[in-house]
This record gives C-alpha cells, sequence and structure tokens, in this order.
C-alpha cells in the first residue's frame, strides 16, 4: 500500500512540474502583452501628448510596476540620462535577447532623437511578431509539457514498482 502511494505521489509530482512547465509558457505570452501595451502607453505619450521621455517614464513606470523595478541608486530619473535610466529598466526586466534587442533599439532612438513615431513603429512590428510565434510556440507545447510530466511520473513509478 505504500508502494501504491508512492507511486501515485511520484506521478503527481511529475504531472505538476509537466504543468508548472506549461504556465510558464503562458506567463511568458502575459509578459509579451504587457510590454507591447507598455510601448503602445509610451508612443501615446510621447507622441500624441507630447511629454518628455522623463516624464514619460515615470508614467508608464506607475502603470507598469512590476516590469519597471530598475533600483534608482540614490538619483531619480530626472538627474540621470534617459539612456541610463532606460538600460536599467531593461537589464532589470529579465527579457528575451529578442524582445530586449528590440526595447534597446527603441530606447537608443528615443535617446539619439529620431522620429518617435518610426522608432515606435519598428518596435511595435517586432514586438507583435515575436508575440504571434511566441503565442505560436506556447500552444504547440503546453499541453507537451503536461503531458511529458505526466508520463515521465508514470515511468519513474512503473520503475518504483
Amino acid at each position: 500500500m505504500t508502494r501504491l502511494a508512492g507511486a501515485a505521489l511520484v506521478i503527481l509530482t511529475g504531472g505538476w512540474i509537466g504543468l508548472s512547465a506549461a504556465g510558464e509558457l503562458g506567463r511568458r505570452v502575459a509578459v509579451s502583452r504587457r510590454l507591447r501595451g507598455c510601448v503602445e502607453r509610451m508612443r501615446t505619450e510621447i507622441c500624441i501628448r507630447r511629454i518628455s521621455l522623463p516624464e514619460t517614464l515615470e508614467i508608464v513606470r506607475s502603470l507598469y510596476p512590476e516590469m519597471f523595478t530598475a533600483p534608482e541608486e540614490g538619483r531619480g530619473i530626472y538627474y540621470r540620462s534617459f539612456s541610463e535610466v532606460w538600460d536599467g529598466y531593461i537589464r532589470a526586466m529579465g527579457l528575451p535577447a529578442a524582445e530586449e534587442e528590440t526595447m534597446r533599439r527603441l530606447g537608443g532612438s528615443l535617446a539619439g532623437g529620431d522620429d518617435p513615431e518610426r522608432a515606435f513603429a519598428a518596435a511595435t512590428r517586432e514586438l507583435e511578431e515575436e508575440h504571434a510565434s511566441l503565442c505560436a510556440w506556447q500552444t504547440e507545447h503546453a499541453r507537451l509539457y503536461a503531458a511529458l510530466g505526466f508520463a515521465g511520473g508514470s515511468l519513474a513509478a512503473i520503475l518504483m514498482l
């Protein structure tokens, strides 16, 4: 009886690991969606409302506090360059390489005085492409991860018995 209970726990643990991996894919899609919303809000503030870069960062940071959590290092964002603040935020977000590079290019364009409409259009296009591929990846692999977790747990339980 103890062996059966142990086997059931092993199967459940394997399933939990698979479901956790599938859930992580879902969380990654949600972060990508929020990042796109953040960029769109920045575009609205800069291109339509004509608000300065530091003020825009304050607004976006208050709306997306889970994304913009870089330490201020004793000085506020009004006393540092936009590039310095932006790089700190991008590092703190822990984005995948493709999205991080897109956000770095966006920050470089904004800090360099390039046309913000073009910079936001390019960043939005790249983020949408990345989001679409991530959604496709998540759809294909979420069930696979869960099934592999349960199958692995079942195999381990069979080997235990």
